[in-house]
């Protein structure tokens, strides 16, 4: 009776223990988001995104996507290192990042301007049918934009082109159905919640989605793996 209560109480303990941990290190890098993205945070609450107003919003949506690929690197290599969440490995991780995958940042911030001008477009013309198509395309796309961000936590990512990348996240996105979908859940969901709340406020659980988007993409899909199949 004792052994087993003793047992129960040690994997209660242990739960315990997993858990904080997974809460801190969500809160801590979901802060380092936010002090990322202080620009664009600041930008949406001194202007409305619109159509005239979206080539302000141009840097701080490629700086939000560096912020969410680091974020990516620190779950994928923080705990290899034993101060692995630290707001300096952070800084390291953003530099480095901006520096050897810039192209891969650039080509989807103006791909994400595109896609806002048209549905934009779209919703002026009052074409609401056309945009449900179009929205799923986008979080298909975006879906995919995440596994090239986790491909981009490798150091071995910048020795790859852009369109190797983007063919590899289609053949990951087909090869993983449910995990693509999942992800795309969580992106309609973020795009319904545009609706009622601001993105200044959004940005705040930005770091949060992200952490899910990625721990959902690490169950299926090794980094690791993929750079040993393609070296072969």
């Amino acid at each position: 009776m004792k052994k087993n209560f003793k047992w129960s109480f040690n994997i209660i303990t242990d739960w315990t223990v997993l858990g904080v941990n997974w809460f801190y290190k969500l809160i801590v890098q979901n802060l380092y988001f936010v002090l990322s993205n202080l620009l664009f945070i600041a930008m949406l609450f001194v202007f409305q995104l619109t159509l005239n107003n979206f080539p302000l919003f141009i840097i701080p949506i490629f700086l939000f996507y560096v912020s969410l690929a680091t974020q990516f690197k620190m779950i994928e290599q923080g705990g290899q290192e034993e101060n692995g969440i630290s707001f300096g490995s952070y800084r390291k991780y953003y530099q480095k990042m901006i520096k050897k995958n810039w192209k891969t940042f650039l080509f989807y911030t103006f791909l994400t301007s595109f896609i806002i001008f048209e549905v934009k477009v779209l919703w002026m013309a009052q074409k609401g049918l056309l945009l449900i198509p179009l929205l799923i395309t986008a979080s298909f796309l975006a879906s995919g934009m995440f596994f090239v961000f986790l491909l981009s936590s490798d150091e071995r990512a910048s020795q790859i082109s852009m369109g190797q990348k983007f063919f590899s996240m289609l053949l990951v996105s087909y090869k993983l159905p449910f995990v693509t979908v999942v992800n795309m859940i969580w992106i309609i969901i973020v795009v319904f919640a545009l609706q009622r709340f601001s993105l200044a406020y959004l940005l705040f659980l930005g770091g949060a989605i992200n952490y899910m988007i990625c721990l959902n993409l690490k169950r299926r899909f090794s980094v690791r793996l993929y750079f040993e199949q393609i070296g072969k």
